[in-house]
């Protein structure tokens, strides 16, 4: 589609950035709990409610829930 993009986990290059995108490939937990570890979760909280594009795909929505049923059998 012609946009560059870049995989990052830096915080400084996801506050300039125009536009997140947060694919989803993993669980849930694992996921936030990196997200946590590499303190990112507000950031990108943020970012969104200030209005910054973002689209979340699968595992990327999702984190935007509070919890998750995955694994819920177990």
């Amino acid at each position: 589609m012609g946009f560059a993009a870049k995989v990052t986990r830096n915080k400084n290059e996801i506050k300039k950035a125009s536009a997140i995108v947060l694919p989803g490939v993993g669980a849930f937990k694992d996921c936030m709990e990196n997200l946590e570890r590499f303190g990112l979760v507000d950031l990108l909280l943020t970012s969104i409610e200030k209005g910054k594009p973002y689209l979340g795909i699968c595992l990327g929505l999702q984190i935007l829930f509070s919890q998750s049923e995955e694994f819920w059998f177990l």
